[in-house]
């Protein structure tokens, strides 16, 4: 066997250091070519366990972190520069400025043999270390570093190295780098380690770039964790370009606000009170059915007003005030009615699965968050348009009760049945969304259950009150199981069906339909262009309406016979859904029946009792279905308790408890 000729040339060494977020800092040993950043690592690295680590190496006065602080001396993070906190979710760059990731090739050879191993020396400062788990192993992001006053105790950083066609351009990103490693720094804190990583040969002369970055990738970030520490400008560049990307196979978006969205982040960055503000350069999306100023309110009709609304919504001129940018507006069916998201005006798909539905009326806004276009969501939930969207797409939302968010949706809100509210990955961004909507301060944080002096009593209910409904083996499991991981935290829980009349969901379906009627008023001659399904909806809502059955006093009477209940347990949970999600399209351009059989079933009813009640109620993430699409439960409570918390405080409680014992995979996988 011939022995191979060595190279003509050696591999000439190139090497650069980025910073966390991908912002770039770099430093050229052999030359002037340092790469652009990257606003993601080359290589998607997921799959990878938590280190627990050895509790003898542990700073004094810290334990070893889980997935929960519950066990920590200190309280935990909540994403805001306040000193010394346990960490317990993923996070980019955190505290004051002195404590932020920093790192440095410090020493490369020149040039290197092809094939022949080698060494960088990296100097690291506050490194973060963060392992994202695989979807059967949870997919959730565990924490193993702490944050004191010296910075951030044990970390990580990649190392990667990419062989160049050039020296002129910056490389080709989609290749597999030649070489990528994650390495653990040596003892972390503001006080610079050493560390030096292997490089194991490189395949071919040429000149190479080698670079080293403590990366978070950006729409992976706690919007909490990342609000007030990243300038908002860069924020929302990120989330637009994921938009631009990707939205184009999701639909969620009915404008993206580029340019506006783009300014008022600059603007957010100029604020002198940016420090406190509680939604800081924050990107949300809001649904096409209330107003945002500057924009046509469609409502999903092509047969709407063109013309700009004056003026925001009361709720986005909250968001507006708290920071938060405004980045578009969300598809949903005509006229907010049905609970998958397909219309005139385009199909909205569920990132997790394509092919179905993300729900409805609020899809596009969960399929938003659920894609990672934004952190979080307006929505409104009429018959469940807020939760049913959550439940499908794997998200944590929010229908609160009357009076604690503005309504004025539509002509009256279906009668005061329905309600604005969020749609977020996480219960912390759930509740700050819902404490700037309501604009109470205090709903931003959860209360911990073992604070409110008793153990709570908790009904689980999971069949449906529509008779004869089927309820998938499933999406009933799901249920019990929660019920269990209540009852094994000390809960009171029994299997009590709630007991919901027949007139009570017929008055709720009369609503449903006169509210319809109602809206489709507000478009004149319009309303006989909407697609067949709704104008059915909307002639029988005419019929209810002539028969008295669309009545306000039915929520005092309903209130009446669940307040009875509500005396004997604090909440009540439910499966939330029927089934998985039903097919994304086919649905507007067939019959009234078709429509109203296919939400029947696979929302299966659950929902209306809480809107006509007008009480609290909220969608909680649940694992995974067989078929892959998410699981999900729902919580319901009055709106005023005995535990001294308000109906929507105790709901945010509960699932905080729920999103700790089984946490969830917060973003669809598999969308890029």
């Amino acid at each position: 066997m011939r022995r191979p000729r060595p190279p003509a040339s050696p591999v000439s060494l190139r090497t650069a250091a980025l910073v966390a977020l991908g912002a770039g800092l770099g430093v050229a040993v052999t030359g002037a070519l340092v790469a652009p950043a990257a606003s993601t690592p080359p290589v998607d690295v997921v799959g990878l366990a938590a280190a627990q680590g050895d509790p003898t190496t542990t700073p004094q006065g810290l334990l070893i972190l889980g997935n929960s602080c519950a066990n920590s001396d200190l309280a935990a993070h909540t994403g805001f520069q306040e000193g010394p906190r346990c960490v317990q979710t993923s996070f980019g760059e955190v505290g004051p400025a002195e404590q932020n990731p920093s790192l440095l090739i410090t020493r490369a050879p020149r040039a290197v043999a092809v094939g022949r191993t080698f060494t960088l020396r990296v100097s690291t400062r506050n490194l973060v270390r963060d392992r994202f788990l695989g979807a059967a192993a949870g997919g959730y992001y565990l924490e193993s570093s702490y944050l004191n006053a010296d910075g951030l105790q044990r970390g990580h950083f990649h190392t990667a190295c990419r062989m160049l066609d050039s020296s002129r351009r910056a490389p080709d990103p989609a290749p597999v780098p030649a070489f990528f490693k994650a390495t653990e720094d040596g003892g972390g804190s503001g006080t610079a380690d050493t560390v030096e990583v292997t490089v194991t040969g490189l395949p071919r002369a040429g000149t190479a770039q080698c670079a080293v970055w403590a990366g978070d990738g950006s729409h992976r970030i706690p919007m909490m964790q990342r609000a007030n520490q990243t300038p908002a400008f860069d924020v929302v560049q990120d989330h637009l370009d994921r938009i631009a990307a990707l939205d184009a196979r999701v639909g969620a978006f009915v404008a993206v606000r580029v340019q506006e969205a783009l300014a008022e982040a600059d603007a957010v960055d100029a604020r002198a009170d940016r420090a406190d503000l509680p939604l800081a350069g924050v990107p949300v999306a809001v649904k096409d059915n209330i107003p945002l100023a500057g924009h046509p309110t469609r409502d999903g009709s092509p047969h709407t007003a063109t013309t700009a609304a004056p003026s925001d919504h009361v709720v986005v001129q909250r968001l507006r005030a708290a920071g938060a940018v405004v980045v578009g507006t969300t598809h949903v069916p005509e006229l907010s009615v049905w609970p998958f998201t397909d219309g005139p005006l385009g199909t909205v798909r569920n990132p997790w699965d394509l092919s179905r539905t993300p729900g409805g009326s609020s899809g596009g806004s969960a399929a938003a968050v659920a894609a990672g276009f934004v952190p979080l969501a307006h929505g409104n939930d009429g018959l469940g348009s807020i939760r049913i969207p959550a439940a499908c797409c794997g998200l944590v939302g929010l229908k609160p009760g009357l009076g604690t968010v503005p309504a004025d949706i539509g002509h009256d809100s279906w009668t005061r049945m329905s309600e604005n509210g969020p749609l977020a990955t996480t219960v912390a961004d759930a509740a700050l969304g819902l404490s700037v909507m309501a604009d109470a301060p205090a709903l931003a944080t959860t209360p911990d259950l073992a604070a409110l002096g008793r153990p709570l009593r908790i009904a689980v209910s999971p069949a449906s009150p529509i008779p004869g409904t089927r309820i998938d083996p499933a999406w009933r499991t799901a249920a019990l199981d929660v019920a269990d991981a209540l009852r094994a935290a000390g809960h009171t829980v029994v299997e009590r069906q709630l007991p919901v009349p027949l007139r009570f969901v017929v008055r709720a379906a009369a609503r449903w339909f006169g509210g319809t009627e109602a809206d489709a008023a507000l478009s004149g001659p319009a309303r006989d262009a909407l697609p067949r399904r709704t104008r059915t909806h909307a002639r029988l809502g005419r019929g209810a309406q002539r028969l008295g059955l669309v009545a306000e006093a039915d929520t005092d009477r309903w209130r009446e016979r669940l307040d009875v209940f509500l005396a004997e347990h604090d909440v009540v949970l439910s499966p939330g859904l029927a089934t998985p999600p039903v097919a994304a399209d086919g649905h507007a351009g067939r019959g009234w029946f078709h429509n109203y059989w296919a939400a029947a079933n696979y929302t299966g009813g659950f929902h209306g009792p809480w809107n006509l009640a007008a009480y609290p109620s909220m969608a909680v993430p649940a694992g995974v279905h067989p078929d892959g699409t998410p699981l999900s439960v729902m919580l319901s409570t009055g709106s005023t308790t005995s535990l001294r918390v308000s109906g929507e405080a105790l709901l945010l409680g509960v699932a905080a408890h729920l999103e700790g014992a089984r946490p969830w995979t917060r973003q669809a996988p598999g969308l890029g």
